[in-house]
């Protein structure tokens, strides 16, 4: 994979410290990394509360927060990051969520070719 680290590394940090930011307490985080010739995945679930699909639309808009129920901080920039720089990369991140769910951020990578 080609790319620049310092961005990749930054959004891949972001997502995970997300991830520890909205689980609960002695929650596990899980960490996947999968690939093939031609895309490499960074799944990233968290034992949250869930975000509605209603929400899940506005979270990689700038200063976007969604009412997870519990009281974090931060500005509403990091998902938005993650998603600038995996545009940047010709990838994208997604979200697999539900309330009362678990929730999975997938960061999608093209290979180099």
């Amino acid at each position: 994979m080609q790319g620049n680290f310092g961005l990749l590394h930054r959004a891949m940090l972001n997502i995970m410290l997300n991830a520890v930011k909205f689980s609960p307490e002695n929650a596990i985080v899980h960490i996947a990394l999968a690939s093939s010739q031609q895309l490499a995945v960074l799944s990233i679930t968290n034992q949250g509360a869930g975000i509605a699909l209603g929400e899940q639309a506005k979270l990689f808009k700038r200063f976007s927060r969604t009412d997870s129920g519990k009281q974090v901080e931060g500005s509403g920039l990091g998902l938005y990051f993650v998603h600038m720089v995996a545009e940047k990369h010709q990838g994208l991140v997604d979200v697999e969520s539900d309330l009362d769910k678990p929730t999975t951020f997938n960061l999608r990578l093209p290979m180099a070719s």
